[in-house]
């Protein structure tokens, strides 16, 4: 991911940071897909698949990562 980030920035991608707040169903939707690919791996988790659901429950609240 990281090289693909570092090309993209090289080819003049332009990069948005902000120090706000994200919707908590946006990330529970890039969460859910990390999720999804951790168990077709078989790679144990710790509660993720909580923090998930919790993500879930937050809706469209301003959520910090």
């Amino acid at each position: 991911m990281f090289v693909a980030w570092r090309r993209a920035v090289a080819a003049g991608a332009i990069i948005r940071v902000s120090d706000g707040g994200t919707p908590a169903s946006a990330l529970a939707a890039m969460y859910t897909r990390r999720l999804r690919l951790i168990q077709r791996r078989g790679t144990p988790e710790i509660g993720f698949a909580e923090a998930v659901r919790a993500l879930h429950a937050c809706g469209e609240a301003g959520a910090r990562v």
